[in-house]
């Protein structure tokens, strides 16, 4: 998994959509209250939730899954980026979402795409759909899903991914991404 921040991937804040914790508290934080507050807490206190909330894009690329240890987001759509650990030829990525009462928040369509530094653009490596299966019991399971890279850019090597979630599960307020894991053979292994 070179996706994985514990091998040394890392995601690129800047090219990353707003977590839902950190839009709510932005919208929350405008008022008196909020100023009163914040006055109140030492430097390192705020510096701390403030990196606490701006990393939860983090949780993505992050080995630990425990409910609510995912990145949210506002809504069915965001986006991430992610720079690998190393510059890979990609032929497989995983999404995981973990069992919850409520699946509605697990994301449903998205797209993976590569820099291409050449062009300067990122280019489609696949679109793809994380579907919920039925149990048994008719109840609905989540959990890890791979999906092939298939499309011909995935014969070149990338450094740098963005995955662009489109859809959902039906929860309007916000989507729960757990984890993203690429796979594939590092540039001239393959």
């Amino acid at each position: 998994d070179y996706a994985s921040s514990t091998q040394g991937g890392e995601i690129v804040l800047s090219q990353t959509s707003t977590s839902y914790h950190e839009e709510k508290v932005q919208a929350e934080g405008s008022g008196f209250k909020h100023w009163l507050s914040s006055w109140f807490q030492s430097p390192a206190t705020r510096e701390k939730i403030n990196k606490s909330l701006h990393n939860r894009s983090q949780n993505v690329i992050s080995p630990s899954k425990q409910p609510g240890s995912c990145w949210a987001f506002s809504g069915p759509s965001a986006f991430v980026t992610i720079d690998l650990s190393a510059e890979i030829v990609p032929n497989k990525f995983s999404l995981e979402h973990i069992m919850t009462p409520d699946l509605s928040n697990a994301p449903k369509d998205f797209r993976v795409s590569g820099w291409d530094s050449a062009a300067g653009r990122f280019v489609t490596l696949g679109e793809y759909e994380y579907s919920l299966r039925k149990n048994d019991v008719g109840d609905q399971v989540a959990g890890i899903k791979s999906f092939v890279c298939s499309q011909p850019e995935c014969l070149n090597s990338y450094s740098r991914m963005r995955i662009d979630f489109v859809s959902n599960h039906g929860n309007e307020e916000h989507t729960c991404v757990y984890r993203f894991r690429a796979h594939g053979s590092p540039k001239g292994q393959q």
